[in-house]
């Protein structure tokens, strides 16, 4: 069949398909939308926690596939999940893009989920991976193959309040990869991404739109991520499996919230053959980079009921990893879910935006002739991998003496749930007159702010933390700031250094500092 051709068979099935087309409209709680790099439902931030669903076979059109996800519903509910990824649905159930079984069904799935409270993300990869890529096509990134099939969809869910997103098409081939049948050029993808969003997006106006989970991205494929990112209908979406993909995770996410942008890692998983503790020794890694980078969401691959080496599904039989699903629920959406800033200062964590660079002093200067007071990252100490923050000076005066470190320019929202973190090693005394100072976009700062730490004493760096923490040790510190800083935006991160009534050498590290909700 020549390409001509089988587009006019595509148009004449989706006149068929959507004459029968009937909106799901669920009810439930209300449209997810995006606020900056998270997502909100409802008034309150909503921190996507989801897992892919499919019953594999004819599962989409079997008879018993309602009592089915019924089951699947509720075990959702067990593991702490809060939203659903419905994909391939197509797959080896029929070769009709418009099937009214399929499709009653696809609503009957959005329908159970939205009365148990859950959100479903509508993943439309099946229609290239199952059907374009099996048609005399040229390439199934051209956007004439999906136009009716995107306006059938778009048609039959703009009113429907329980989908997250729609994700378009993840996975594609890099252009530049040995992979048949993929794009012809990186323009060519971009192209596809930025007409095929478009075209959702004037069917249905209200629905969030994703590019699907991109992978490939940590060597030349010819996925240019950051032009397709960028297209104002495009929610940025990864796929994770490889641990050459981890390091650009971090580049990702810096992206994103540069550009104000939301970042799912919709996709990660690994095949029960690894061992249960290994799958969730995992997932907890994977969850860590959920908070660690501030995500807006996070699912894995997938929930079902199969207990076989081959398979990457998770269910109560895989214990240890089912434990770690349910573990790490979000707890709440009344605040910006995960964590506003990290950093252990390794190579691919967050780097100071100055070192050595003091914003204001008294009477301190450098330990050694010839040398300024320091500040600046060192492989020498750590408390965790192998690179902290040393700081290093002398206090000259008795009569009181300071040094405010330049560290990191941020803009980080502060609400009531706010906590700050960081892990002190002082080498003397006058070490522990050292702390992690915070400026306000408002002109106040954390010192003078009355806040304290998990042991009552102020965190203003001059009250040494009560003056009794341990010499050459690690001790970690804690406030929740946001009791005294709510409302106010963090624009400057200082090491401070500020002693009253003392002279002689100072010098220790800081680590590990976090800014959390």
């Amino acid at each position: 069949m020549n390409r001509r051709r089988w587009v006019t068979g595509l148009v004449a099935m989706v006149v068929a398909g959507m004459a029968g087309a009937v909106p799901a409209q669920a009810a439930g709680a209300g449209r997810v939308t995006a606020s900056g790099t998270h997502l909100v439902r409802d008034g309150g931030y909503f921190p996507l926690y989801a897992a892919s669903v499919y019953p594999s076979g004819s599962g989409w059109k079997d008879a018993g596939f309602r009592s089915y996800f019924d089951g699947v519903v509720a075990d959702e509910a067990g593991a702490g999940l809060n939203t659903l990824r419905l994909t391939d649905f197509i797959k080896d159930v029929t070769t009709d893009p418009y099937d009214p079984v399929m499709w009653g069904n696809v609503d009957y799935a959005i329908q159970r989920a939205a009365a148990n409270g859950l959100a479903v993300i509508l993943d439309l990869s099946t229609f290239r991976n199952d059907l374009l890529r099996k048609a005399p096509t040229a390439s199934p990134y051209l956007v004439e193959y999906w136009t009716t099939f995107l306006d059938f969809v778009g048609n039959r869910y703009r009113d429907e309040t329980a989908i997250a997103y729609v994700a378009l098409a993840g996975e594609p081939e890099g252009p530049k990869s040995e992979v048949s049948g993929r794009p012809a050029s990186p323009a060519e993808l971009t192209a596809f991404y930025q007409a095929a969003s478009a075209e959702l997006h004037r069917v249905a106006p209200d629905l969030l739109i994703s590019s699907g989970g991109l992978m490939q991205l940590y060597w030349d494929s010819g996925i240019e991520w950051q032009s397709i990112f960028a297209l104002p209908n495009i929610l940025p979406a990864v796929h994770i499996y490889h641990d050459e993909d981890l390091p650009l995770l971090a580049t990702v996410a810096k992206w994103t919230a540069q550009h104000d942008k939301p970042l799912i890692l919709e996709e990660f998983g690994e095949k029960q053959s690894a061992g249960d503790a290994t799958r969730a020794a995992l997932f907890q890694d994977r969850y860590r980079d959920w908070y660690r980078y501030g995500l807006a969401g996070i699912g894995f691959w997938n929930f079902g009921p199969e207990v076989t080496a081959v398979s990457h599904d998770v269910n109560p039989g895989t214990p240890l990893t089912w434990a770690t699903v349910r573990a790490n629920a979000p707890r709440t959406a009344s605040t910006p879910p995960g964590t506003l800033f990290r950093t252990g200062f390794e190579s691919t964590d967050t780097q100071p935006t100055w070192s050595d660079t003091i914003d204001w002093s008294s009477s301190v200067t450098g330990m050694y002739t010839g040398i300024t007071p320091e500040c600046s990252v060192r492989v020498e100490k750590a408390h965790s991998g192998i690179q902290a923050l040393m700081y290093s000076g002398k206090d000259t005066s008795a009569g009181g003496s300071f040094a405010y470190f330049k560290s990191f320019n941020v803009t980080i929202p502060v609400s009531a749930g706010t906590k700050l973190s960081y892990w002190l090693w002082p080498g003397q005394a006058n070490g522990r007159f050292v702390g992690v100072d915070l400026h306000f976009t408002d002109g106040s700062t954390l010192r003078d702010s009355g806040a304290v730490d998990q042991r009552g004493f102020s965190m203003h760096p001059k009250a040494a933390h009560g003056g009794a923490i341990a010499l050459s040790s690690w001790t970690q510190i804690q406030s929740d700031i946001g009791r005294w800083a709510n409302g106010r935006t963090i624009d400057r991160i200082w090491i401070a250094y500020d002693q009253p009534a003392a002279t002689g050498d100072f010098r220790g590290y800081v680590d590990d500092i976090e800014i959390t909700n």
